[in-house]
């Protein structure tokens, strides 16, 4: 099924996030003899996986022992090992209450995402129009493009091409 949507939507299909809790299945090491709740990080091997995000809970008893795997294109082994430290904060202040979304930052020490005013919300997702105009002009060569978010709520992104030696008005259309 994962290769006629690939082929359907031109796309590979990869799995955003993915939690797995293999606690009851026996692999790897035990945290059984472990002195407390410090955290104890170890980095595996690097590995190539469907995914941009996957966790798995190893162990819930008596210790939470989780693994995570990121896609290297997306974080560095620093910023992933602040993601897991972050996630591991997040469950522990969870586990004694609700954790208001306000005090997400100060509970887990990872900063949101920085945007400038050039980035939009479109389908559910965070885009920058001049980024993808960028990324967009260098595969087709170089010709000029403009994208806007457009539509009612700026829904959708619509990719202006230059023809010719038309140029963009100011508008991103070209003249004619």
């Amino acid at each position: 099924m994962i290769d006629a949507v690939t082929y359907e939507r031109g796309s590979r299909f990869t799995r955003d996030a993915v939690f797995n809790d293999v606690s009851t299945v026996p692999t790897g090491p035990s945290a059984e003899g472990s002195d407390g709740p410090e955290l104890d990080l170890t980095r595996g091997p690097s590995q190539v996986l469907p995914a941009r995000v996957l966790t798995f809970v190893h162990e819930t008893a008596p210790v939470l022992r989780l693994g995570l795997w990121v896609d290297p294109a997306l974080f560095s082994p620093d910023e992933a090992e602040g993601f897991l430290t972050g996630l591991v904060r997040l469950l522990e202040a969870a586990a004694t209450g609700d954790v208001p979304l306000a005090e997400l930052t100060g509970v887990t020490g990872v900063r949101p995402v920085e945007r400038d005013e050039r980035w939009r919300r479109v389908d559910g997702s965070w885009v920058s129009p001049p980024e993808v105009a960028e990324v967009l002009s260098g595969a087709l060569g170089g010709v000029p493009v403009h994208v806007a978010a457009e539509g009612p709520d700026e829904d959708g992104l619509t990719a202006f091409l230059a023809c010719g030696d038309s140029p963009f008005t100011r508008s991103g259309r070209t003249r004619r």
